[in-house]
């Protein structure tokens, strides 16, 4: 609607109106401008994904042609294939995250503590990242020099549990790979930093032959010796001592550990890097002098995002009609064919935290159900609704915060599936096992499972609502992470 006056199309319209239309990369700019406009409206479940497969060729055409017609006024398009379909017609990449940005914007990162780290040093080059991937740098010429992105190569696990990227540092190459304790395990993959001119840096060699691994992991346990703890050896730096010690800036973030390293002249030096007011720097101290220097870095990319150098991989795709544009994530719908969840999500999502996105951010829940009981005209519902705020790295969906809503719904059944009567839950503290006690008193077992303790189940059921969710928006998502534990594949 608009103006009162409902907007009609049938399909020869479309077909001419579609015929007629070959939009110029800035024309689809404008149009997914509109419609990531149009999905952050509060109703922007209007036009949902159906039961029973994707949209017709003529049904995405008209949802295009409601952007071109109305705007950003227009109901906001989510939930699948639409999204999708739009996005493929438009010749628009999935919005994505550059390395060089994403590190660049650590601060409004919500589960990164620490600066990157730094792995490699020697005066001329500095290499440093984080879960996005590695930024290599010209300390000489002061710019980026190439980035790599590990997470094409399944190197993913930083700040993670049991499993662990490692970064080499060795001459004219970098070497990157994972390991379980002390046991390396898939491939290794060299990168030769001789390559470098500016953009992303492509694999210049890759396998798993046992004897190379082997040298690659005593080059990095070696690597290991260099390493400091950043405030013990610096909170008493007259210059950077503040910083470390957050004494004039509780927003400032830096490296945890400092890394040590000898300059072509022979002078040792350690270094490591500080984020503030969303500028990145570097100061290094020099062991002879006693003094420390600091230097601000330039993180610009000096090549347009997706282009690479070095070697090309195989299955490189031309993507040079296409269009990287600013993260936006589209809001959580719920896809699955249980109608009983369907009716709690629908009415969970009406709260401040129930269904929402902005940017690079989504909320998305993973309710964990121990029971459904009919009793008479009720269907009873027993679970921890939980919800969880994810924010994008990459291809990885990080857990930023988390909550749950231990309690009983209410269904009763309507001609479209459920509708929620009531629902009790529970309180906090000590109200927690007296609530759960009162809705489950007539189900004894059911009330043992909201004791269980078993952190899989949650984990389980967190992964399928993420699953879901990626799947319905054909989004290039592979892992989802809380903070301090490995990276979980979605789809194995």
């Amino acid at each position: 609607m608009r103006d009162g006056k409902e907007n009609t199309f049938n399909s020869d319209d479309i077909k001419v109106s579609m015929e007629q239309l070959n939009p110029t990369p800035e024309q689809s700019e404008k149009m997914w401008q509109r419609l990531s406009a149009a999905m952050e409206e509060e109703n922007s479940d209007k036009i949902v994904q159906r039961k029973g497969g994707a949209k017709t060729f003529w049904q995405i055409a008209a949802a295009v042609a409601v952007m071109l017609v109305l705007g950003a006024a227009a109901d906001g398009m989510t939930g699948g294939n639409v999204y999708a379909a739009i996005k493929e017609f438009l010749q628009i990449e999935q919005s994505r995250q550059d390395v060089a940005g994403n590190i660049a914007d650590i601060q409004n990162r919500l589960t990164d503590v620490y600066a990157p780290e730094i792995y490699g040093c020697d005066g001329k080059t500095m290499v440093f990242g984080a879960l996005r991937g590695l930024i290599v740098y010209d300390m000489e010429q002061e710019k980026i020099a190439a980035t790599i992105d590990t997470q094409k190569i399944d190197c993913v696990y930083y700040n993670s549990d049991s499993k662990h990227t490692r970064v080499v540092f060795e001459g004219q190459n970098l070497i990157v790979f994972n390991m379980t304790g002390d046991v390396a395990e898939g491939n290794y993959y060299v990168f030769d930093l001789s390559k470098v001119s500016g953009g992303e840096l492509a694999v210049s060699e890759a396998g798993n032959d046992e004897e190379k691994m082997q040298a690659y992991v005593n080059a990095w346990k070696a690597q290991e010796e260099k390493y400091t703890d950043t405030f013990d050896f610096f909170y008493e730096d007259p210059k950077v001592g503040d910083i470390v010690t957050n004494r004039t800036d509780n927003e400032s973030k830096y490296s945890e550990r400092s890394i040590v390293w000898t300059d072509a002249e022979g002078r040792t030096r350690n270094c490591f890097i500080y984020v503030t007011g969303g500028l990145y720097y570097y100061s290094i101290y020099d062991y002879e002098t006693k003094l420390t220097e600091t230097m601000l870095m330039n993180l610009e990319e000096t090549i347009a995002a997706g282009e690479q150098n070095g070697e090309e991989e195989d299955n490189a795709e031309d993507d040079s009609t296409q269009q990287v544009l600013p993260v936006i994530l589209p809001a959580f719908t719920y896809t699955g064919d249980n109608e009983a969840i369907a009716a709690i999500w629908e009415y969970n999502r009406g709260d401040a935290i129930g269904s929402c996105s902005y940017g690079d951010q989504v909320v998305i829940p993973g309710y964990v159900i121990y029971g459904e009981v009919q009793k008479e005209d009720e269907l009873l519902v027993f679970g921890n609704f939980w919800s969880y705020g994810f924010q994008l790295v990459g291809n990885v969906l990080e857990s930023t915060s988390g909550g749950e809503m231990p309690a009983c719904f209410h269904l009763k059944k309507t001609e479209e599936g459920y509708e929620v009567v009531s629902v009790e839950v529970t309180g906090d503290g000590a109200m927690y096992d007296e609530g759960i006690r009162a809705f489950t008193k007539d189900y004894p077992q059911i009330y043992e499972m909201y004791f269980s303790g078993d952190p899989q189940e949650r984990e389980n059921a967190m992964k399928e609502f993420v699953a879901m969710y990626v799947s319905a928006n054909n989004l290039d998502i592979k892992y989802m992470k809380e903070y301090g534990w490995d990276p979980v594949p979605l789809f194995e």
